[in-house]
């Protein structure tokens, strides 16, 4: 796991100081090397994470005649055969890193080797001799790759701050980017938190050739048809089998490895196939927090315990947001899921012990697992009614609303949401459900400014653009649609940036494409019935974890937010939020910047994902768009 940055165009050769800068950006995803190589119209940086081939595997790595060179960021798993196949077929090789293989496939097929790479990566090839750029993602899009044209040059990098390092690179806020990361906690690409800068989306290539303009298109996507007609048993046999190979390539390492285990399902089953695999103890590693219910960090000792593993918990208190500004500088653009808090803690503590780490992410969007998928189809069934029915049931249950004692009010108000959401068409419905801040409080607290450039409904418009080419059978629709944005937009990022933050390398064998490929081709049957999603994933659970976690709602990593940010860091917010800046910036109304503020800290609203929303936004414009140092905001917490 690395950092990777450059620059391509007319005399890039002659910016190796400035290649320079943007990898010091980078030092924390590679603190173990740099390299640097000016070549013909280009030159290529990379800090580097050893992991395999810790004594020759150094980038940037060339073929033969070294007028191929590549950067990698991640890992290519299963890579020994095709070492072998390349080796049978004359290509010869240096090292004996997993990366060297990028440029003699490169070789044989120009820009499509990147079908043929197997694991999470984002990389950077150059062919000297056509003077060809090729950019890529991997297929689920797990590491980032950023890019910018300026001045005649094609600049990349890892990370955004990598691009900023650079004097061409302004810190001009996107505010097309900032619409869309208000309705949605993340800014969907190509868009980024800053003006003219791109990023790459997942399994996407960008070719540049000399004196052409770059060219971007989509090398994979899951394919949810035909359906497979296997038996159930048959497929719970292929689904295991899938299973331990794909945890099986991601224990190669010459580092020390363990694995996160948060008490659920995807997790606990992960640990349990190393555990099968591996001649030592898993050291799993989990997290509790001061205040909090700690159900998850209790359910992961009964894991550890029945498992053998190694098991470190480490206590997460509200000081671990002191480490706000760090990840929001790492971020360089607004990025609003408060449970990267705790998965940096547990990244920087897990550092403490292993390098590389396991984790069971991929689990819920492949397999159809968080509770939404079921709503949505309960609204399905609902919808049924009719829209004189289900008018009929929302005004009756709205008018006994606040006339009765408190439990039946909540009954009431549930009937009347369900009946109002079940008379929308079905990927509105869908749409309003995973919005952060929706279009309807866009109007109320956007400034008639803001709101007449951008409008207020920008973010389900991209939902609903990406629902429009998903599958037509609704529960693989919802299911595409969070693969290819919630996943790899919020879930992915968050791990990446807080794990790398920390030097830690992690990996989610759920998200091999192999295993994905098989999920996307099973009938709904198999991951949604009864009460639970991910039925199957469950059914090859139960011989391998303990009964405890097979029927666990998902909670994941989150932070008693509520009651942290309502108590010891309620002055920390109010200074943030309430001190007039973010009043200024001619997005919101001061009212209604007032207005949430203290509706919240009364208790009057209990919206804590609007609220987390506006706090990083303003602490994105502080950090990385002024430039404000707040390292001090862990003393004053």
């Amino acid at each position: 796991m690395c950092g990777i940055c450059g620059i391509v165009g007319p005399a890039a050769d002659r910016q190796t100081d400035r290649v320079r800068a943007m990898c010091a950006e980078l030092v924390h995803r590679g603190p173990d090397g740099e390299g640097i190589l000016p070549l013909a119209g280009a030159t290529l940086g990379h800090r580097r994470l050893s992991i395999i081939d810790l004594s020759t595997g150094s980038q940037p790595i060339g073929n033969e005649d070294g007028r191929v060179q590549v950067v990698v960021n991640g890992e290519f798993y299963g890579f020994i055969p095709q070492r072998e196949a390349l080796e049978a077929r004359g290509h010869q090789f240096r090292t004996k890193s997993d990366s060297e293989i990028a440029v003699h496939l490169y070789e044989e097929r120009g820009p499509d080797f990147v079908e043929d790479l197997r694991g999470m990566f984002a990389l950077a090839l150059y062919d000297v001799d056509r003077g060809r750029l090729v950019l890529a993602r991997d297929r689920f899009g797990k590491k980032p790759l950023y890019w910018c044209q300026r001045d005649g040059h094609l600049l990349f990098a890892s990370e955004l701050g990598g691009l900023l390092a650079h004097p061409s690179v302004a810190r001009e806020p996107c505010m097309e980017a900032i619409d869309q990361y208000l309705g949605l906690g993340y800014v969907p690409p190509p868009l980024t938190g800053i003006a003219r800068v791109q990023k790459l989306g997942p399994g996407e290539r960008l070719v540049l050739d000399r004196g052409s303009e770059p060219k971007i298109e989509r090398y994979w996507e899951l394919d949810f048809e035909p359906k497979s007609q296997v038996s159930v048993d048959d497929a719970q046999d292929e689904l295991l089998e899938l299973l331990y190979e794909a945890v099986g390539l991601r224990l190669i390492s010459d580092v020390p490895l363990g694995a996160f285990l948060s008490g659920g399902l995807d997790s606990s089953l992960i640990v349990a196939l190393m555990a099968r695999q591996m001649s030592q103890p898993v050291k799993t590693f989990s997290i509790a927090f001061a205040g909090g219910d700690n159900i998850d960090a209790r359910t992961a000792r009964i894991v550890a315990d029945r498992l053998g593993t190694a098991h470190t918990e480490f206590e997460v208190g509200p000081d671990s947001l002191g480490n706000i500004p760090q990840l929001v500088r790492n971020h360089g653009e607004p990025f609003a899921d408060p449970s990267s808090i705790p998965t940096f803690e547990v990244s920087r503590l897990a550092r403490e012990h292993v390098t590389v780490a396991l984790t069971g992410d991929g689990g819920d969007e492949l397999f159809a697992g968080y509770e939404r998928y079921r709503w949505t189809r309960q609204l399905a069934l609902v919808g049924r009614a009719g829209p004189h029915a289900l008018g009929l049931l929302a005004r009756g249950a709205g008018g006994v609303e606040s006339r009765v004692p408190a439990r039946a009010a909540r009954i009431a108000k549930r009937v009347r949401r369900v009946a109002e959401e079940a008379g929308r068409p079905l990927d509105e419905r869908y749409v309003r459900l995973v919005t952060q801040f929706g279009a309807d409080h866009k109007r109320v607290a956007y400034t008639p400014e803001f709101a007449s450039r951008f409008g207020t409904r920008a973010s389900e418009e991209y939902l609903l653009g990406v629902m429009r080419g998903a599958p037509a059978e609704l529960s693989d629709r919802v299911c595409s649609t969070d693969q290819q944005t919630y996943l790899p937009h919020s879930v992915l990022t968050k791990v990446d940036i807080a794990s790398m933050a920390n030097a830690l390398e992690t990996r989610a064998p759920l998200l091999d494409h192999r295993l994905g490929e098989f999920a996307a081709r099973l009938p709904t049957s198999m991951k949604l019935r009864g009460p639970h999603g991910k039925w199957l994933l469950r059914r090859v659970a139960e011989d391998l974890v303990p009964r405890e976690v097979l029927h666990r709602p998902k909670r994941g990593f989150g932070i008693p937010m509520s009651t942290w940010m309502r108590g010891p860091l309620q002055p920390l917010v109010r200074e943030v939020l309430g001190d007039g800046r973010l009043d200024a910036r001619g997005i919101f109304t001061p009212a209604a910047i007032r207005s949430a503020l203290d509706n919240y800290m009364s208790g009057a609203a209990r919206d804590d994902n609007t609220f987390w929303v506006l706090l990083m936004l303003e602490l994105w414009f502080r950090i990385v768009i002024e430039g404000e140092d707040l390292s001090g905001w862990q003393t004053a917490a």
